[in-house]
Parts: structure tokens; sequence; C-alpha cells
């Protein structure tokens, strides 16, 4: 019987209507440092992700230099959080995180290379 994962208990309560909330179409996070924005951005991108075998997630740095100690740790850490890891391949050239059973990721990319961001291609599914 796998663990039961209580999320409310993960984050922060100012981000309770964010996470309750169904309509994922535009949200606004405000917060200081330390406010645990970026930890419920990751928790959602990584449940939402897995609630679709089709899609793929593309995320997205100001500079590409900080991608790897900064969003892609983030998104690592919101899947060990959910107990989710061994379902993972973690890659580091190309920064990717693969689902194993479908072939989806989560795609990682710095906006100061546009061309990169332009000449992706994803194999399998859409973009979330």
């Amino acid at each position: 019987m796998s663990e039961v994962i209580e999320i409310l208990d993960l984050i922060n309560p100012n981000f309770y209507d964010f996470w309750l909330n169904d309509d994922r179409s535009r949200n606004l996070l405000s917060g200081g440092r330390s406010s645990m924005k970026s930890s419920v951005i990751s928790l959602r991108l990584v449940t939402d992700f897995m609630e679709d075998p089709n899609g793929n997630i593309v995320i997205l740095r100001k500079v590409a230099k900080y991608l790897s100690t900064s969003v892609y740790e983030q998104i690592k850490w919101a899947i060990y959080m959910l107990k989710l890891e061994d379902e993972f391949f973690f890659g580091q050239s190309p920064l990717v995180i693969r689902h194993k059973d479908t072939g989806t990721a989560f795609y990682f990319y710095g906006c100061d290379d546009p061309m990169k961001v332009k000449s992706a291609k994803i194999a399998r599914g859409y973009v979330m």
C-alpha cells in the first residue's frame, strides 16, 4: 500500500486558495523569499503532470546557467516530497526529468538562448 501524502501539510497556508483552485489558466503568486512560492508551484506542476499521461511541461528561466541549481532541483524536490522519484529518470545533459512509463517529461530552457526553445521538439504528447 502506498503512503498518503497530505500536500496541504507541505505548503504555506497562504497558498491554500491557489492549491484548491481548479482554474489554473492564470495565477499570480506573491510573497517574499522563504514564502514557499517555488515549492507550491513545483508541487502543483508535478501533481498536474502526473494526472495527464500525455502532458509535458516546459520550464523557462531567464538565464540558462542557473537552471540545474534552481528550477531543475525545485522540480526534483517536489518529486521526492511526493515520493515519486522511482518513476522518473533525471537527465543532466540535456536537462530533462522524464517519466519512465509515459515518456513525457519536464524540459528546462534558458530564455537567454531563444533558438534552443524555438528548435525544441516534444516527441510524445503536448506541452501543458
